[in-house]
């Protein structure tokens, strides 16, 4: 069987150490990305316009398996 430094069960990453960093990273990544995007995209500058896209499309993307990977240690959650 080969060895791999990490695998994606369930839309989540977990190295083999058993953490959860790249997960974090990959997810904070996409969230800043689309967050971005929104604003960008969209004409209205209307807040609750933005808000309603936000939590729609960014809010799913860091709370998906939240139970299972959430951060600890204090550089992750200034990450978050």
């Amino acid at each position: 069987m080969p060895q791999v430094e990490s695998v994606k069960d369930l839309g989540v990453i977990i190295d083999n150490c058993l953490k959860f960093d790249i997960h974090i990273n990959h997810i904070v990544t996409r969230a800043h990305r689309l967050a971005n995007l929104i604003h960008k995209c969209i004409i209205s500058q209307h807040p609750p316009t933005l808000t309603l896209a936000f939590t729609t499309y960014v809010r799913p993307l860091l709370e998906y398996a939240t139970c299972v990977w959430w951060p600890h240690s204090v550089g992750l959650v200034e990450k978050n």
